[in-house]
């Protein structure tokens, strides 16, 4: 009965199938969004390097010093040494 294993190769496709769309849902839904660190080292202070940023999303330092930001819209900033904001890149 070739019809008969076809279906039940079909139907198994669609448990498996099913069993992990549950679990990627399962994920999203208990899966807490990351956040920093709650408790820092002894001997670490958490300080601000530098404010106005809008979605930071990653940082990398310049071999100078500077601090290269990418925000969520897409622009770059470059921010000195000391904090202050100093240009931003489209």
């Amino acid at each position: 009965m070739p019809g008969r294993r076809a279906i039940f190769g079909n139907r198994l496709f669609l448990v498996v199938l099913l069993a992990m769309l549950v679990g990627l849902l399962l994920v999203f839904i208990a899966g807490k969004p990351a956040s920093g660190a709650t408790n820092l080292p002894d001997n670490f202070d958490q300080q601000p390097v530098a404010t106005g940023l809008s979605g930071p999303t990653a940082m990398e330092f310049a071999p100078d010093g500077r601090l290269f930001v990418a925000e969520k819209a897409g622009t770059l900033r470059v921010i000195n040494q000391d904090g202050s904001c100093c240009k931003s890149h489209s």
